[in-house]
């Protein structure tokens, strides 16, 4: 059974839960849009996995062009939002590492920032939420040519 309306080749899926609310973030990547490439798409789930609203594009043409893949999300509890992060190809022959904020209802949060830019070839992109209220962060693990590296957002980022 399909959960999406579009016929696009959609891959790369992320989830995340929303307890209180019951509600799910999906988000994923697909190449409907031949003139932008890979573009990130997000849609809330209910509690029974019915869609809420529509597909909504992550980000839009002037956030730039180029492929965005591999999303992933991860929903902080005491800020009560989702943060998206992803590989970005905005910038000809670098994979950088971008994220976005949405509200529990699905708003975005400001535009898209950079987490980790410049020369260097980025991959495997992971966040979790740490869930303590004193430090409300979250950590952001990706790979650089062949190393792990680390990023702690705090609430309220970009910084």
């Amino acid at each position: 059974m399909s959960l999406l309306s579009t016929t696009s080749d959609q891959r790369h899926p992320a989830l995340a839960h929303d307890a209180a609310s019951g509600e799910t973030l999906l988000a994923w990547d697909d190449d409907r849009d031949a003139v932008l490439g890979r573009e990130l798409y997000v849609q809330r789930l209910s509690a029974s996995l019915a869609p809420i609203g529509t597909e909504t594009a992550l980000l839009t043409a002037a956030d730039g062009t180029g492929d965005q893949d591999h999303p992933r999300v991860v929903f902080n509890a005491i800020a009560r939002e989702y943060v998206l992060t992803w590989i970005d190809w905005s910038t000809p022959r670098r994979r950088e590492v971008f994220a976005a904020r949405r509200t529990s209802s699905g708003a975005a949060i400001g535009g898209k920032f950079a987490v980790a830019g410049g020369m260097g070839e980025r991959a495997g992109a992971a966040i979790a939420h740490a869930g303590d209220p004193a430090t409300n962060h979250s950590l952001l693990l990706w790979s650089e040519n062949g190393k792990l590296f680390r990023r702690v957002l705090d609430s309220g980022y970009p910084q």
